[in-house]
């Protein structure tokens, strides 16, 4: 491009300005909208898509001037009747409409919604309150079901049918033109919600919780009546299952089945087209899961060239060596077992995985302290590292923070999830300046003064977020440096995307 006006940052097309948006962390939109007129209207269908974020005495003000960009309609967050229903007669824009289902009068705007806009994508039915209270259960719930059985717009459907009122609105789906399901069900509805999954033809997204629920028997083989190989249907694309531990799932019983099961699913010649396979297992001790696989997985030859996010709650040796050589175009790559060395690690045929750039896993296995030359060539891409909590540590398995720049030299991004990791040896013993522009910590009283000393090794850090579930953030304001070239943020992880932030409010530091 000669044009030296659109070469220009700050005339950027609207497009990129947009997307750049989307990849901001909220707390910052404000600041992008400030840069120039061009990028305040690029903003501000983003800014303005919801008003769950913005304080009370601010929303009529925003309802009377930025209506028509509110694209999406929380009656949670609405504050009340009144601005909602002004919002439903004259926005323009709604294509997503997150609903609580629990009383009358949000049921009946709800209808009014629906049936005066035809455009709505996207609905979430919401109830938190997961007991069947008396007064739910008279709620006439026929008309909303009328209007879902012949609403042929929306793409999007999220629902919690553990609250047993809900089912019959899960029942009359107009499962032919549902590309994205998000359930969450109890252990004892899996079966009969299973066969409604799988009449789902276009199905390309589907997220799956299954959790608590009065269950058919004491020792259920979930995975069994779950069948995950089933699930992944001719057009889906991205899969995500979690799995709660109840007290009727034998663990026993669901390791078994877990290395059939993951066997089947990768067997599965839909598996290759999957974009994104995320499988989580919440439970006492995920470590107990650490030996999935006995032996290679040599008898599934098919690359996964599409997948480019995989997330397991566990991988081991075999796995991760399987991964590494069928999935070359892998960019995320979470696990919550300690990183262990591939089976395969001598082999020439492993290439490196170049576009992974994250990676979340907890501990390091003792095997690959003495292999850095390794990990670092299979692992040459990866500048966001996660190290999540592991509640316990077996001998074989290092939690020292001395072993990251070690491993993963080039690291932008570095979340620490717990207090478990030792940072003393990274401070004493590590005498290069770290690479690292974004920290994230849980501070408490074990750490807090090991993070006082790691900060002036960080010459290049630019944000500082720290999680206040111990002590009081603010205290990191009498941190004693000579300079300060960084921020500091209150924040929190994002549940969703495990290497991003909610950011709540910055702290102001002083140099002492």
């Amino acid at each position: 491009m000669d044009n030296p006006s659109i070469n220009n940052w700050s005339n950027l097309p609207r497009n990129i300005i947009y997307n750049i948006g989307s990849y901001t962390y909220k707390y910052f939109l404000p600041n992008l909208r400030l840069i120039n007129k061009h990028w305040l209207s690029a903003i501000n269908p983003i800014f303005f898509y919801s008003i769950s974020d913005f304080d009370d005495d601010k929303v009529d003000y925003i309802v009377s001037k930025y209506l028509g960009l509110i694209g999406m309609l929380d009656s949670f967050d609405s504050r009340n009747l009144e601005t909602m229903n002004k919002i439903i007669e004259q926005a323009k824009c709604i294509d997503e409409i997150r609903w609580w289902a629990g009383e009358e009068p949000y049921l009946d705007r709800l209808l009014d919604l629906l049936k005066a806009r035809k455009g709505i994508k996207s609905i979430t039915l919401i109830d938190d309150d997961e007991h069947d209270i008396e007064y739910k259960g008279k709620i006439k719930w026929n008309n909303l079901i009328d209007v879902l059985k012949d609403y042929s717009s929306f793409e999007s459907f999220r629902i919690n049918i553990r609250c047993t009122y809900l089912i019959p609105m899960f029942n009359s789906l107009p499962l032919f033109v549902i590309k994205n399901l998000d359930l969450k069900i109890g252990c004892n509805q899996v079966e009969s919600s299973i066969k409604i999954i799988l009449k789902c033809d276009n199905l390309r997204r589907l997220k799956l919780e299954i959790k608590d629920g009065d269950s058919l028997s004491n020792d259920i083989d979930l995975l069994s009546l779950i069948n995950l190989s089933k699930l992944i249907g001719t057009n889906l694309e991205y899969f995500h299952l979690l799995v709660y531990e109840h007290k009727s799932i034998d663990l026993e019983i669901f390791k078994k089945r877990l290395n059939m099961e993951l066997f089947d699913t990768f067997s599965n010649p839909n598996f290759s087209k999957l974009k994104c396979f995320d499988f989580d297992f919440i439970c006492r001790d995920p470590l107990y899961f650490r030996s999935i696989f006995t032996e290679p997985l040599t008898s599934i030859a098919s690359q996964w060239t599409n997948l480019t996010k995989m997330c397991l709650f566990s991988i081991d040796e075999f796995l991760l060596g399987h991964i590494i050589y069928h999935c070359p175009n892998l960019r995320i790559l979470t696990f919550k077992s300690p990183l262990v060395m591939p089976y395969n690690h001598y082999s020439s045929s492993l290439k490196p995985l170049k576009y992974l750039t994250r990676m979340l896993f907890g501990g390091f296995h003792s095997d690959i302290l003495d292999h850095k030359e390794f990990i670092r060539k299979i692992f040459p891409s990866v500048t966001t590292l996660s190290l999540c909590e592991l509640y316990s540590k077996p001998d074989d398995v290092e939690l020292k923070a001395y072993y990251i720049p070690n491993l993963f030299p080039d690291l932008i991004k570095v979340i620490f999830d717990s207090t478990e990791y030792n940072l003393d040896e990274l401070i004493d013993s590590w005498h290069e300046y770290l690479t690292w522009e974004e920290l994230y910590i849980v501070p408490d009283k074990s750490n807090e003064k090991s993070l006082r000393s790691l900060l002036p090794k960080l010459t290049k850090l630019r944000n500082l977020y720290v999680s206040d579930i111990q002590i009081d953030p603010y205290r990191l304001r009498d941190l004693n440096f000579d300079s300060v070239n960084f921020k500091v943020f209150i924040a929190y992880l994002n549940e969703n995307t495990v290497f991003d932030f909610k950011i709540e409010d910055e702290v102001p530091l002083t140099c002492v």
